[in-house]
């Protein structure tokens, strides 16, 4: 039996972690306590309980979050002041919304929670898979551990779940419970917008969980194109289009076409953050791409951490104009 266990003082501030064997790379599925919970969850849940006594803590102030992974079951434990009001959202009710929206997703490269849906869904996407050295032609989200069954089946899952009425309450609803510790959170580890309406769901998340930075990698220029060209009434009366449209939680960083190519050029008249895949070379253009934005590229530093983030939040920072990831 493999347990881990993470537990946050009541402040926050503090945890404490208990591993007796973790997976290298976890795709994590989450699941609140409920009734009928399977033995297994019931015996681990009653021994985290038990660890939190006794280090005087009163378990009745944590709700517990259950993951799942290939029978690696990991227990984790939040405070549920600054969390959620059981009033407002119970446990059960996080598992509602983990059953409404499909679930989320936590590659093992990132700090915290993702969400994704199938690569093969992606529409600009699918077009340049054909095209020779094109990113998506070697896509990183159509082998290794993506191709699993259980792995499609989930993303499957999530993208049956897009059109839910409830998806953005339930996106917001998961999003602020389980990223407290890390209050940080990617779109699409695998897939892509679909279309306005639902960039406009995904905007409206944002807005609901300001606490979180959010970064949203797109090659859907034109979807983003006309989501900011629409105009919009703030409360006060004024007029916001464009970038004032964009929660200020939120970074869509525009991604490039072609490895080793340079990054997309603005969108009309806005100016996003851009990203590009480089080889062994350094990107071409840095420091001669005629934008007023992007004046050279800052390289991503994980392939020198392991292939994971650490503490590096780049890609969240709408001031950092040009990220480019070593290609893998």
């Amino acid at each position: 039996m493999v347990f881990a266990a993470c537990a946050q003082g009541l402040t926050g501030s503090t945890h404490t972690t208990h591993t007796r064997t973790q997976p290298r790379n976890r795709h994590h599925t989450a699941y609140g306590p409920s009734p009928g919970q399977p033995p297994r969850r019931r015996h681990w849940g009653d021994f985290r309980r038990h660890r939190m006594r006794a280090a005087g803590h009163d378990p009745k102030l944590y709700a517990l979050t259950f993951v799942e992974y290939h029978g690696i079951l990991t227990v984790f434990s939040q405070p549920i002041s600054g969390v959620w009001s059981m009033s407002k959202a119970p446990r059960v009710a996080l598992q509602a919304a983990w059953d409404d929206v499909g679930g989320l997703s936590k590659p093992s490269k990132m700090p915290g929670w993702s969400t994704s849906i199938p690569a093969s869904r992606c529409i600009v996407g699918s077009a340049l898979r054909l095209v020779s050295g094109s990113v998506c032609a070697d896509c990183y989200a159509l082998k290794g551990r993506y191709v699993f069954p259980d792995v499609q089946s989930a993303l499957e899952r999530r993208y049956a779940r897009l059109d839910s009425p409830t998806w953005v309450k339930s996106m917001a609803t998961l999003i602020n419970a389980l990223c407290v510790r890390v209050p940080y959170f990617r779109w699409f580890d695998s897939g892509d917008i679909q279309s306005v309406a639902h960039l406009a769901r995904i905007i409206e998340v944002v807005r609901r969980t300001p606490t979180v930075a959010h970064w949203l990698p797109t090659r859907e220029y034109k979807t983003v194109l006309r989501t900011l060209g629409q105009s919009s009434i703030a409360s006060d009366g004024t007029i916001a289009t464009g970038t004032d449209n964009l929660p200020s939680n939120l970074t869509i960083r525009l991604s490039a076409h072609m490895v080793d190519g340079l990054p997309p050029i603005g969108i009309g008249r806005w100016w996003l953050p851009v990203s590009t895949v480089h080889t062994d070379a350094l990107p071409r253009g840095i420091g001669s791409v005629p934008s007023p934005l992007v004046d050279g590229a800052t390289l991503c530093e994980a392939p020198s951490r392991g292939g994971h983030c650490g503490d590096c939040r780049m890609c969240w920072n709408p001031t950092v104009a040009w990220v480019s990831y070593h290609k893998h």
